[in-house]
């Protein structure tokens, strides 16, 4: 069926009206006018051939209706010729006709009726199905025009592209300018990752030793205490669960009391805080210290009723939960928790954010590597790990890492969030799996994709939205994105703690391609010590990984973000380039005998 311009379409709906409504009835004779409704339907026929041409004849209904509306037609001419006599018997066969007409007229509307209810119950009613229709709409709109056979090739590639589910894959010969090595290329394939605003208030202040209208731990816990009549030596008797998680927090609160300590603090919320230094001046308790002031710090142990003494126990279980690896070890969860703490408290994040989702960032941070044995999941799925086996092979690290430490969480003696209601609760455990299992490497490039496209459409700022609500999938992916952003943030610290870092998770690389090595198995990309250069391996990652990651990322959380931490990646990628592995003993004389890695 032919498609009618906007015009056209005007003329044929004011023709149809016009004749359908017999305005002229008043102006014919008496005797005619029980011909008017047949010439209102000659006339709507006449009319839908002009504007559809052959194709309204193709239906039967409609040639039915036209050869009731000729016959009718004809009993009309042949009723004013034959004069007045024979009008009863000629308007008796014109009444039975208009009534075989009303039947056909009815047939055809309920055939359009169920036409629209089948095509209402083919589609599912998803926006791609839209796109998919509107763009094929502009596909055919194109096609008959002079020179749109490039236009056209477009729209079907974009067509491919959405059914494909291809829209988020990035293409590697485009980024870095094309410069994607073949061992970067190989690496990427063994991760899985191929597919195949303005500063926060209260920076470099502690809430704890320089209290300013907020409250301390200590001051917290002694609140708490009153209230459920646990002062002095009215405490759980020792042995008890609940005696040792007061005996964790009386801990904690004397190693915060420490001069060592609150000189740290004060610089825990900068971006370039030496979490190596903090864990060390903490007595080795780096993350369990931090994960309870920053929890005080953001309000949560009051909004959220969380229990401190139980908080502390859980989080010193956590900490020990991580073993004496290079790079994943307590130390980089410290890292990662201080991290996402900065990136949530930018104005461009923290207007989305609820006190839950800043809890379910946080725990998340503190959590995200649990127990990892210090190999990726490439090597456990190839040596069959017990993990891999019970994780179906996806994402294992990330599925052992959330599952191991909210089995913690739900023992009775560290459930600190023990107080939220059962809504919130559940709403906590699906945020935080979902933010954990985020981290996978393998989803880095479509979060990359999908983060840029968001950006690009202004999708997270309310001020672009009539409602002035960001959608809640949107707040929970950009909470994704901040925590993997925490998680690979390494390249863009200050020069040493980078090179630290990088020097720490090489050598994490090369224990497991020695295993490799020993089981017969093929060495992975970058983790042979005896021939990978450890400049060419951190140039490609944060050229090819880091850089389109943060670029939206820091672009979005506004020009002071990316002064404050953008600069360090570039100048890091130029001395890398510059200076090589030279930098590499220079890094290890400045650490002392303890190594790069040493805690």
């Amino acid at each position: 069926m032919r498609k009618l311009s906007l015009s056209r379409a005007r003329v044929l709906h004011l023709a149809v009206w016009l004749v359908s409504t017999g305005d002229g009835r008043p102006h014919f004779p008496p005797t005619a006018r029980h011909g008017a409704s047949r010439a209102g339907g000659y006339g709507e026929h006449a009319v839908r051939l002009y504007a559809y041409g052959s194709a309204h004849l193709r239906s039967p209904t409609n040639l039915f209706d036209i050869s009731v509306v000729l016959v009718s037609l004809a009993f009309q001419l042949h009723y004013v010729a034959s004069g007045a006599g024979e009008e009863l018997s000629f308007l008796g066969v014109l009444r039975l006709v208009r009534l075989v007409r009303i039947v056909a007229v009815m047939r055809k509307i309920q055939e359009q009726r169920d036409a629209a209810k089948a095509a209402r119950q083919l589609k599912l009613g998803s926006p791609v199905e839209r796109v998919l229709e509107l763009l094929n709409e502009m596909k055919d709109k194109v096609a008959s025009r002079p020179g749109s056979e490039a236009l056209v090739r477009d729209i079907e590639g974009v067509l491919e592209l959405i059914v494909s589910e291809k829209l988020y894959k990035i293409d590697l010969s485009e980024v870095h300018g094309g410069k994607v090595g073949r061992e970067m290329n190989a690496f990427l394939d063994t991760m899985g990752m191929q597919g195949s605003s303005e500063p926060s208030q209260g920076h470099g202040r502690s809430s704890v030793c320089q209290a300013q209208g907020r409250r301390s731990v200590m001051q917290l816990t002694a609140e708490r205490r009153a209230s459920r009549g646990e002062l002095g030596g009215e405490r759980k008797s020792s042995g008890s669960p609940r005696a040792e998680s007061y005996a964790e927090l009386s801990r904690v609160e004397s190693i915060l009391r420490e001069p060592a300590v609150c000189e740290a603090l004060a610089q825990i919320h900068d971006w370039g805080v030496d979490v190596f230094a903090f864990h060390e001046a903490a007595c080795g308790s780096g993350l369990v210290v931090a994960a309870v002031h920053l929890l005080e710090y953001h309000g949560l142990v009051n909004e959220l009723d969380l229990d401190l003494p139980r908080m502390a126990a859980y989080f010193r279980r956590i900490q020990d939960g991580y073993k004496d690896n290079p790079y994943h070890s307590c130390v980089h969860a410290l890292d990662v928790m201080l991290n996402t703490s900065y990136f949530i408290r930018q104005e461009a994040i923290a207007q989305l954010l609820t006190p839950l989702d800043q809890l379910a960032a946080l725990l998340a941070a503190a959590i995200h590597d649990h127990e990892h044995p210090g190999v990726n999941n490439n090597f456990l799925v190839a040596t069959r790990h017990e993990w891999a086996i019970r994780y179906n092979d996806q994402s294992v690290l990330e599925a052992h890492h959330v599952a191991s430490s909210w089995a913690l969480l739900m023992r009775d003696e560290y459930n600190f969030v023990a107080a939220l209601p059962r809504e919130q609760l559940l709403s906590l455990r699906e945020l935080v799996l979902q933010l954990v299992l985020a981290t996978d490497m393998r989803h880095h490039f479509e979060h990359t994709a999908r983060l840029c496209a968001k950006c690009s459409a202004d999708a997270l700022s309310p001020t672009s939205r009539e409602d002035g609500m960001v959608p809640r999938e949107d707040v929970r992916f950009l909470l994704c994105v901040v925590v993997h952003a925490a998680d690979i943030s390494n390249g863009l610290k200050p020069q040493a703690l980078s090179l630290r870092w990088a020097l720490a998770v090489m050598e994490e690389f090369f224990r497991q391609g020695d295993l490799e090595a020993t089981l017969g198995l093929p060495i992975s990309p970058f983790y042979d010590r005896a021939t990978t250069s450890i400049a060419a391996a951190q140039i490609g990652f944060l050229n090819v990984v880091v850089r389109p990651y943060f670029e939206p990322l820091c672009a979005f959380l506004g020009p002071a973000v990316t002064a404050e931490v953008f600069h360090h990646l570039v100048e890091n990628v130029r001395v890398w380039e510059e200076q090589g592995n030279a930098l590499i003993s220079t890094s290890t004389r400045k650490v002392g005998g303890g190594g790069p890695i040493a805690r």
